[in-house]
């Protein structure tokens, strides 16, 4: 297999514990975030502040990079389609209740959870399903 790992329930829980991170780091509605840390005028650890909002930054950027990459521009958005197309299913079914402004958050949050998860796992499913690797190409940066 020219040294490409399969995808087991290990690497697929790596590929959403990995975005769920980095979503809830940002901002979660328990009041511990980043975002309620950067909003507190208490705490003036501007420089610990600014590495925090590097590594959150890289996060996105990685996930967002290897999704885009892996998927291309019109998977992603048929991934975001659908993962919100069952996310409102799920609602609406009454499978999970939205009560309150923090359950709608929380949702929204982990549909975009598994949209970045679907993203970072695409690459394995399409060299199973078609044998082609994703091979990042050189880019031309004038």
């Amino acid at each position: 297999m020219g040294g490409f790992k399969r995808i087991d329930t290990g690497a697929f829980l790596a590929r959403v514990l990995y975005p769920m991170f980095v979503v809830f780091a940002t901002y979660n509605t328990s009041g511990y975030s980043f975002y309620h840390w950067i909003i507190d005028p208490v705490d003036e650890d501007l420089i610990l502040k600014l590495i925090a909002a590097g590594l959150l930054g890289f996060g996105y950027y990685n996930i967002g990079e290897i999704s885009i990459l892996s998927l291309q521009r019109t998977g992603f958005l048929m991934v975001t389609v659908t993962c919100s197309a069952v996310a409102w299913y799920i609602i609406d079914k009454e499978w999970i209740k939205i009560e309150s402004r923090e359950d709608l958050i929380n949702a929204m949050q982990f549909t975009v959870v598994m949209i970045m998860a679907i993203g970072l796992s695409y690459a394995h499913v399409h060299y199973r399903i078609g044998g082609i690797k994703q091979v990042e190409e050189a880019r031309n940066i004038p």
